[in-house]
């Protein structure tokens, strides 16, 4: 009981640090790897950095950008560090003179299927348009992999919450059958 006061500081002192860790962009950089390597989160989240990715390319290509200035503003538009830095290790790549498909697909930065949608675009000369494809086909899938993320999470916090209403009310009855002596 004497001790509550010293942990109440060094779990606000914890939580406070933690924050401030992740702000900074290397803190942020290392959680957002972290979650684009969890089984189901990180799915969605490559599919909805693919999907702002690609359709920024796209879009840029379509207007007549030349592909590195389009490579540089499309991982502006990634929204995740970690997609990002890959999509600067990539462009380094076609820089360096390698295909683009095959710099996303050596740096792991997209989604698989965007990866063939931009396969194809190069041998046909249409990368904008295969580009643009690949972000509203990575926008679908993200779309179906947050519905089932939340189908099964549903379930989950439930069970959660019938869990916490069984704890009170058997803590109340705890307090009710104490009050009464001699049983």
């Amino acid at each position: 009981m004497r001790f509550w006061i010293p942990l109440l500081v060094i779990v606000v002192a914890a939580t406070w640090s933690a924050i401030e860790w992740i702000r900074r962009p290397v803190g942020r950089k290392r959680v957002e790897e972290l979650l684009l390597r969890l089984p189901f989160i990180g799915s969605v989240r490559r599919a909805l950095a693919t999907a702002r990715v690609m359709r920024a390319l796209g879009g840029m290509l379509r207007a007549g950008m030349p592909l590195l200035p389009a490579l540089d503003a499309a991982r502006d538009a990634a929204g995740d560090l970690a997609i990002a830095e890959r999509l600067e290790r990539s462009r380094e790549r076609v820089v360096q003179g390698a295909a683009l498909a095959g710099a996303l697909e050596r740096e792991d930065a997209l989604s698989p299927s965007a990866l063939q949608l931009v396969k194809v675009g190069e041998s046909s000369g249409r990368v904008a348009d295969m580009a643009w494809s690949a972000g509203n086909l990575a926008a679908q899938e993200a779309e179906r992999g947050l519905r089932t993320l939340v189908t099964a999470l549903e379930p989950a916090l439930i069970v959660g919450f019938g869990g916490v209403v069984a704890f009170t009310a058997a803590a109340l009855l705890q307090a009710v059958y104490s009050l009464r002596p001699g049983i």
